[in-house]
């Protein structure tokens, strides 16, 4: 991900080839997505951008901004839940598994929203 990044930001190659996560596989499908060097702004999603261990302060250094989107635990578990049961999982276990693992995993990105440029409430 970080050598992507930085690829995307030197832009000296005409076409950067990134991956698309693809949930019907749960799988990256590498060379998915073509970004052109003409590209003015490209936009990223993960939920680690703002973490302190160094590989990803390193993937910090390649943006310029990065937003934390503070979405009600409501809503996220509802759509963590929903998702799960899209993909296979029964209703029971996937809220064992929203309240479980997705859930540790969402303390952990909270307690990075203060390294945020930009906190956008969800509306």
């Amino acid at each position: 991900y970080l050598s992507l990044l930085q690829r995307l930001v030197r832009r000296d190659e005409a076409v950067v080839y990134a991956p698309e996560f693809r949930r019907t596989l749960d799988e990256p499908v590498a060379a998915s997505i073509a970004v052109a060097a003409s590209v003015p702004l490209v936009i990223t999603e993960g939920n680690y951008l703002l973490a302190e261990p160094p590989q990803w302060k390193d993937v910090r250094a390649q943006l310029d901004e990065v937003w934390f989107m503070d979405t009600p635990l409501n809503l996220r578990l509802a759509r963590l839940v929903d998702r799960h049961v899209e993909f296979g999982m029964d209703r029971a276990a996937a809220e064992a598994w929203a309240m479980g693992p997705d859930e540790a995993n969402a303390v952990l990105i909270e307690a990075t929203r203060r390294g945020a440029d930009r906190i956008i409430p969800w509306h």
